[in-house]
């Protein structure tokens, strides 16, 4: 089995058993490109590591192992975890639904085999509400981490009827729901745990010598694929000067301006990095929300998918959004994994 830390590494807290044995995890991981489950399990894992806390991690997921993982020597299995598509066509949506709910049982029979063998002292989910209803049938503490969560979503599109309900009440048999800045939608959970960002944390010495590097080129500047049709837009900007395109996570947070998506992965690379940003949304949930609350911190424009801001605007935002930074409170700048570590410490006591 899959070992996460080194057997009494950490003094402080000791070596950490239940019945003799090291207490378990299991995680299960959205895919959905909204969700920023990797990015959230990739901080909680590594912090485990790195605390030496004496955890057997297994991953179910629809995702490959990604190249974090290789060094954890995690066991990750690559499972189905059927969600909801991005449609917004009632009739079409409502119908989907009603089969996805259908189809529950079926999965909780196909992963009960497993998760008995496994033995979790908890179930924790990222977005997906199927297992929460596993945990529930097993009688262990399902516990759910996350942004936003799929009955919320859903209801946008869908009145409040019976389709909607058994989603709720996976979701409201969850034991705690962990949830960050930049969150939407979570008043389904009976009992919520306020936490910092999950995730985003890079070597400041590479961030550092990178944007040295980019600035000797012109101004060091970031955007998502999503949105390469501002190319152009971006580059007529006169008081930019120059520009030295930059790439991939450590060029994000090198950036000293970035256009993004609204994604809880990008917004939280870009508060990590406190790098400015254009935060551009699409006028549904929970982009929308995730958008305006960069905005209200004053270190975003939020700006609708078709929108361009005035080049004085854009000056604004530079002049200003690095003094906001500053003033941001400790949920935005401290490591939420940390405090749900704290409480798989408490609970395996």
């Amino acid at each position: 089995m899959a070992v996460i830390g080194r057997a009494g590494s950490n003094p402080a807290f000791g070596t950490t058993k239940v019945n003799g044995n090291m207490p378990k995890l299991l995680l299960y991981i959205s895919s959905h490109a909204l969700a920023g489950s990797l990015l959230r399990m990739e901080a909680l894992v590594k912090s485990l590591a790195r605390w030496g806390w004496d955890w057997e991690i297994m991953v179910r997921s629809p995702l490959a192992l990604p190249e974090w993982g290789y060094s954890r020597d995690l066991l990750w299995d690559r499972v189905p975890i059927p969600e909801p598509p991005l449609s917004q066509d009632e009739g079409r949506l409502k119908r989907w639904v009603e089969e996805w709910v259908k189809g529950w049982d079926l999965w909780v029979e196909g992963e009960e085999e497993v998760v008995k063998g496994f033995d979790p002292l908890v179930i924790l989910s990222d977005m997906a509400p199927q297992p929460l209803v596993l945990a529930r049938k097993l009688g262990v503490p399902g516990w759910f981490i996350g942004h936003f969560n799929w009955f919320a979503y859903l209801a946008q599109f869908i009145p409040f009827s019976g389709a909607l309900d058994e989603v709720g009440l996976a979701y409201e048999g969850a034991r705690v729901a962990f949830v960050p800045p930049l969150s939407w939608g979570q008043g389904i959970f009976p009992l919520l745990q306020e936490i910092p960002l999950m995730g985003g944390t890079l070597d400041d010495e590479e961030v550092r010598s990178l944007r040295l590097r980019a600035m000797k080129k012109g101004f060091p500047l970031y955007m998502d694929s999503l949105l390469d049709t501002s190319r152009e837009w971006i580059k007529g900007l006169p008081s930019l000067g120059p520009i030295a395109w930059l790439e991939g996570r450590v060029g994000f947070q090198a950036a000293q301006l970035a256009l993004v998506e609204a994604r809880y992965s990008s917004l939280t690379m870009a508060l990590r990095g406190q790098v400015p940003c254009l935060v551009y949304y699409q006028e549904w949930e929970p982009m929308e929300s995730m958008a305006r609350e960069m905005g209200a911190l004053g270190v975003a424009l939020a700006l609708k998918r078709d929108e361009w801001p005035l080049p004085e605007e854009v000056s604004t935002l530079l002049n200003k959004a690095l003094d906001a930074y500053k003033t941001l409170s400790s949920l935005y700048r401290l490591e939420g994994s940390q405090f749900v570590m704290e409480q798989l410490e408490s609970l395996s006591l």
